[in-house]
């Protein structure tokens, strides 16, 4: 039984919806090549569909020293997703943001719908700036 979903985009623009594996750090560290730093999201005011609770809560795991390694590897979708600004390089996941049961704040994996609905905005989001 699957626990949630998490989207990997990578700095090519590209993403993936995956299953989230229940030790997700592991996972997150695999899929962007190292420590991991969680980036907010800034886009609280935005046009973009997300719906209220992935608006406030939606984040994205990068790899913490992305900067020093992929200077040359931008990740402009999550950067604009997010409305970030400071630049996020390489691959990243998106996620949710919440709180443990003991009330710590932590990460956790996107619902079936809020992946569903991450993978639509992105692959809009994506032929448009292959046209343009």
């Amino acid at each position: 039984m699957s626990i949630g979903k998490i989207i990997v985009v990578y700095a090519s623009g590209d993403h993936r919806v995956v299953d989230a594996e229940p030790d997700l750090l592991p996972q997150l560290q695999r899929l962007v090549g190292g420590w991991i730093e969680i980036i907010k999201n800034q886009n609280a005011g935005t046009s973009i569909p997300l719906g209220d609770n992935l608006r406030r809560n939606l984040v994205a795991a990068v790899n913490e020293e992305g900067l020093l390694q992929d200077v040359v590897r931008y990740n402009g979708v999550v950067s604009y997703l997010l409305k970030y600004p400071g630049l996020i390089a390489g691959d990243a996941v998106l996620l949710r943001a919440g709180f443990t049961q003991e009330g710590e704040p932590d990460v956790f994996p996107l619902t079936d719908e809020d992946a569903s609905r991450l993978d639509l905005i992105l692959q809009l989001m994506w032929s448009r700036e292959v046209r343009e």
